[in-house]
């Protein structure tokens, strides 16, 4: 970014508007913050046992990382509230592994999961490695994709209903809406921000009330995780595994001779090569170029995202199989899909990738303990200079806990808020990224602090007994003590600790205790859809929201809380349910809240 005078008018212009931005992320965030911290869930029990046994079962040792996250994901499932967890991880770094272990507690708990993957190669990938992973477990593992037959695809959605599969693999058809399962509580999602932005919408409604495991392969630099703090859960796995070896990386304007030699120095040595031309027009005019560089004789095979996804999926396994010896290929394969018999990788036109695209890319070839080699090619006689930047972190960061390097170069560069499910692009580019984050952090930390001021007034005055007797208490002080640590309670999570508590110190609660509860509970969760009193009048039950509620807040309320069509709008933050239609005020909470 250019320098501007810190007195001067410009900048002050430069401050107001990045400020304005900033809390626009920050509330975008805290909605979804706020969602969730509102839901009562479903709690999974922990099997020391059974997990115990699938851990070691695994044929190599975890990472620091990647038992830190396990331990951070297994420990959200145990909450109350729906998980919504976003897993960092480097390409080979052993994510797929970290999220197995949250699918298994689902299935020990008896619950359905389901992961999701943006592209069809992807999402059989992942079923090779979980069928062959829960194997000897019992897991009952299936994929659904746009290649399933219609015949295939009716008997899935059958045997999903049925509970005839515990944990089911497939792209955005999971959001279909005539998708119905038993009993689904989690859901793993790889590289979200490849999804359509309808595909995310949906996703987003989602996270409210199931439990949600991303992961992203697009790192997050630890400023930004800080920044977050509280909002957005993170995990990272930034350890590479044992004799994991660096990739050379060289980057040069297009040469023949060179392009040659590099490719026949990896079939001299019984190797095949992956090359990276990403435009479909031309793609199979560089298939000749190939084959007239290095003979007629040279088995090449193309793929693309406009082929036939069998037809992709077929020539990919082909190559796998040693069928061919170059497998030429836009960024299709640039997601999960590892190829060990190629050992170095050609990027035609770099210069015109992503920095997250060049590093994914890199790193789909090769094996453990081998030199891995990738040509970053351009062709162009003046690069722009974004490109040449990009080139150059990328040559520069080939050590293999480089990530966290490009990450911030590509915040600088592109600014990926995409990962974190925010329709943003950073406008503010006149802004060091230190002190975007910075500003940031202070905002999320303002809106939380008003979040728990003003999210938690909610007043309930129902006909409803809660004066619990001076003999259940020791003593006044003890009273006195009791109501305080109530009152002071702002989250279901706090709610249901408290209740177990006390459930613990006493066999019999009375009904008082119980409605006292329930009182609170209601608070905390129309306190969430800022709803400002809930009172019954003359024959109706009356939600009065703050005045500064949107639309969108209030439809979201019926959405959750008016199923059956039960209430009536009497002004835009007035709503109304007939006391006929419950048998009592007690009863008309309890429908609330298993609602």
């Amino acid at each position: 970014p250019k320098l501007s005078r810190l007195n001067s008018t410009e900048w002050q212009k430069i401050i107001k508007s990045t400020e304005a931005e900033v809390e626009k992320i920050a509330k975008e965030l805290l909605e979804i913050y706020a969602k969730r911290a509102m839901v009562s869930w479903y709690s999974f029990f922990w099997d020391e046992k059974k997990e115990s046994l699938f851990k070691s079962s695994f044929a190599y040792r975890y990472t620091l990382d990647q038992e830190g996250a396990i331990k951070e994901i297994l420990a959200d499932m145990e909450l109350i509230k729906p998980m919504d967890r976003l897993l960092v991880w480097d390409v080979w770094f052993g994510k797929t592994e970290v999220a197995m272990n949250a699918i298994y507690r689902s299935f020990i708990n008896g619950r359905q999961s389901a992961f999701i993957s943006p592209l069809v190669i992807l999402a059989y990938e992942h079923y090779d490695s979980l069928s062959k992973r829960f194997a000897e477990f019992w897991v009952r593992i299936e994929v659904m994709s746009r290649i399933t037959t219609a015949k295939e695809e009716k008997s899935i959605l059958e045997r999903l209903k049925k509970w005839e599969i515990d944990c089911i693999i497939w792209t955005h058809r999971l959001l279909s809406e005539d998708v119905r399962f038993k009993n689904l509580w989690l859901v793993v999602i790889d590289e979200e921000h490849r999804f359509w932005v309808m595909d995310k919408e949906k996703l987003n409604r989602m996270r409210a009330n199931i439990d949600i495991l991303s992961l992203s392969a697009t790192p997050i630099p630890r400023s930004l995780n800080f920044a977050l703090n509280g909002i957005k859960d993170i995990s990272i796995i930034a350890t590479p595994p044992p004799r994991k070896q660096p990739i050379k990386t060289m980057v040069s304007k297009w040469n023949d001779e060179q392009i040659a030699q590099a490719i026949k120095k990896e079939f001299e040595r019984w190797w095949q090569v992956l090359f990276i031309h990403n435009r479909v027009a031309t793609i199979e005019h560089t298939k000749h170029y190939l084959e007239k560089l290095l003979g007629k004789k040279t088995r090449i095979t193309i793929t693309h995202g406009q082929m036939n996804w069998l037809e992709v999926e077929n020539r990919i396994i082909g190559f796998k199989n040693q069928k061919y010896d170059i497998l030429l290929s836009t960024t299709v394969i640039e997601n999960g899909v590892n190829f060990f018999n190629a050992n170095t990788i050609i990027i035609d036109d770099a210069d015109t990738f992503w920095l997250w695209q060049l590093h994914q890319l890199r790193w789909r070839v090769g094996r453990w303990a081998t030199e891995w080699y990738c040509y970053l090619v351009y062709r162009k006689e003046n690069v722009a200079d974004d490109a040449k930047k990009r080139l150059i972190t990328i040559v520069n960061n080939t050590h293999l806990w480089a990530w966290f390097e490009i990450a911030m170069r590509d915040l600088e560069i592109r600014w990926a808020w995409d990962i974190l499910w925010i329709k943003q692009s950073w406008k503010s580019k006149e802004t060091w990224i230190s002190l975007y984050l910075k500003l940031l952090e202070e905002k999320v930390e303002e809106l939380k602090t008003w979040l728990k001021h003003v999210n938690l007034n909610c007043q309930i005055e129902l006909n409803i007994s809660y004066y619990i007797s001076e003999d259940f208490f020791s003593s006044e002080a003890d009273k006195l003590h009791f109501f305080r640590n109530i009152e002071s309670i702002e989250t279901l999570e706090d709610l249901d600790f408290a209740y177990k508590t006390f459930m613990e110190w006493n066999d019999k609660l009375p009904q008082e205790f119980e409605n006292l509860f329930s009182l609170l509970k209601s608070r905390i969760m129309l306190s969430a859809y800022w709803v400002n009193s809930l009172k019954k009048v003359w024959q109706s039950y009356i939600f009065e929201f703050d005045k500064n509620t949107s639309v969108e807040k209030i439809r979201e309320f019926l959405d959750v809380f008016d199923k059956w069509k039960d209430f009536a709008l009497i002004t835009v933050h007035k709503i109304k349910a007939e006391t006929k239609l419950f048998k009592s005020d007690l009863d008309f909470l309890k429908t609330i809240l298993k609602k």
